[in-house]
């Protein structure tokens, strides 16, 4: 049965740093690590972002850049490693909203990607590796003024909710410092 770490925090918390760690944790015992990262270089500002994230990485850790059908590296890759790195989970809901465009029914999108985010869920928690999520926390804040960034604060909101709820795991980084809310750090 797999182990789910989810590492929330606002930007720049050192939500990635903090699950990067775990993941050095567990390769140091002699584990295979996978980093499956969401991101897509879009534009420059994002490119760089990414080139930075490719460089902090060890050479032994192999990489799936995959934006949206996480199910099916789940399937294929899933009992290959002993840790994988979700980075991260906001945006590959971002890359969902993006994929539907303008034409959606607000609650059919919110309850298809939940629905989608609950498939891989229980197929990580099914496999022998453990799983480590990455995701911004951007529900703290004020609702937006905007029509899709509400619908991004309501998705991202209950996307946690599902996943702490089976998380074995959840950890909030706070000015670069982990703060369990669930478990042990």
């Amino acid at each position: 049965m797999g182990f789910l770490t989810l590492v929330l925090g606002g930007t720049k918390s050192g939500k990635t740093k903090y699950a990067e760690g775990l993941a050095k944790v567990r390769e140091s015992s002699g584990g295979k690590i996978l980093y499956l990262a969401t991101a897509e270089a879009l534009d420059d500002e994002m490119r760089v972002r990414i080139s930075k994230h490719q460089m902090s990485r060890p050479e032994s850790w192999d990489t799936i850049e995959e934006p949206i059908d996480l199910l099916s590296v789940f399937e294929k890759h899933g009992n290959k490693y002993d840790l994988i790195l979700l980075d991260c989970l906001t945006l590959w809901a971002t890359n969902k909203i993006v994929k539907a465009g303008d034409d959606y029914h607000r609650e059919d999108l919110i309850k298809s990607v939940v629905k989608d985010c609950n498939f891989f869920i229980d197929k990580a928690l099914s496999m022998k590796s453990e799983l480590v999520i990455v995701s911004n926390q951007v529900e703290l804040g004020l609702a937006s003024s905007y029509t899709m960034g509400r619908l991004f604060q309501d998705l991202s909101g209950l996307l946690h909710q599902e996943i702490a709820a089976s998380a074995n795991r959840v950890v909030v980084t706070v000015a670069g410092l982990p703060v369990a809310i669930k478990g042990e750090i």
